[in-house]
């Protein structure tokens, strides 16, 4: 016989989707991480908080592998019927994780995507005009995916883009920012 009991521990019911390598930096196409290791800063605003982390997969490593080369990371390269297939997987897996937290009584602080990127780019993604790469106020692939399927499925939460570079913005102010809704 199963007997229901009341959940009496220390848990904070509060948990936070991130993308893969801003807690894994060796995730990062080679040349570009910013960290040994995870965003310190980051890492220690959840912990201070006690806000839980959920890592999301890579779709970039999930497509390409670990070793993709530097090269043409604009929003184009990563546009393709195959890539944006292992985004929406990845975005239904996601959706299932945070439905099952919110009935399940827990509360989804945010999703942090990553400004600058080709895939999670949240306010600021690099894209190709002619022969360069310039930085366009646009989502990239992967959130473009999840933020529709988010909004197809009535879920709200707010997102952030952490910088990736000072081009794209201040990682100090972004956290200022996310550190006022926790």
């Amino acid at each position: 016989m199963l007997f229901k009991r009341e959940m009496k521990d220390k848990r904070s019911r509060k948990i936070a989707f991130l993308a893969h390598c801003l807690i894994n930096q060796n995730s990062k196409v080679q040349g570009v991480a910013n960290f040994p290791a995870m965003i310190d800063p980051l890492i220690n605003l959840l912990k201070k908080h006690k806000i839980g982390i959920i890592q999301i997969p890579c779709p970039e490593q999930a497509e390409l592998g670990i070793g993709r080369p530097l090269g043409d990371d604009t929003k184009q390269r990563y546009d393709t019927l195959s890539y944006r297939k292992t985004c929406s997987k990845i975005s239904d897996d996601l959706i299932k994780k945070i439905k099952d937290y919110q009935k399940n009584n827990y509360k989804i602080t945010f999703i942090l995507g990553v400004n600058g990127s080709p895939s999670c780019g949240v306010d600021v993604t690099p894209v190709r005009k002619g022969s360069i790469s310039v930085l366009s106020k646009e989502k990239g692939v992967f959130f473009e995916i999840l933020i529709k399927k988010l909004g197809k499925n009535k879920i709200k939460i707010p997102i952030f883009g952490i910088p990736e570079t000072r081009k794209v913005g201040n990682l100090k102010e972004t956290l200022k920012k996310i550190e006022k809704i926790v």
